[in-house]
């Protein structure tokens, strides 16, 4: 695609597209892209056993990792932790406290790998929501975080968000 300039090309995702950016982090095509952000993402299949759906892992790896040889390896296969030697693009973290269908630890994982590795990063917490981020001042936040990391690694200049509307009609004369 003409129009695409893959020498400033991110990838982001959330849930299984956070899960992605953190497989593709060590895959060399996590090397050809200038920043990821993953959010509410998988870091290890291991540690999804503390989720609220532990069972789902079973049908997506063919089995629980202690069934067979073919279940364990697919566990394996597809684990980003697995993968974190490879890890080099800066990253921007994204999870919520209350995320019971990808506990927390899978994103402080991820974040403490990059810190350990001197990868540039930068995590983002939102301790009062859940898988979703759906708090009006929440949502604000994470959009300035994502688009504000985005443009740093893209070099593009800082597109100005308009402030929330409580405060742009906070001081209305009636």
């Amino acid at each position: 695609m003409p129009f695409v300039n893959s020498d400033r090309a991110i990838l982001a995702g959330g849930s299984y597209g956070g899960y992605m950016a953190n497989w593709i982090a060590g895959q060399p095509l996590g090397l050809r892209f200038k920043t990821l952000i993953s959010h509410d993402g998988v870091f290890s299949p291991y540690g999804m056993l503390a989720s609220d759906m532990p069972q789902a892992l079973k049908g997506e790896f063919g089995g629980d990792p202690w069934d067979s040889k073919s279940a364990l390896e697919a566990w394996d296969r597809y684990n980003p932790s697995l993968f974190t030697k490879n890890w080099k693009t800066p990253m921007l973290i994204i999870h919520s406290d209350q995320d019971f269908r990808c506990p927390i630890t899978e994103g402080l994982s991820a974040y403490h790998v990059c810190r350990m590795k001197g990868i540039p990063s930068r995590f983002l917490n939102f301790p009062d929501e859940n898988h979703f981020v759906l708090k009006r001042e929440n949502s604000l936040k994470w959009y300035k975080t994502v688009l504000g990391w985005a443009n740093k690694y893209t070099g593009v200049d800082g597109v100005k968000l308009k402030p929330p509307v409580s405060e742009r009609y906070s001081k209305r004369v009636t």
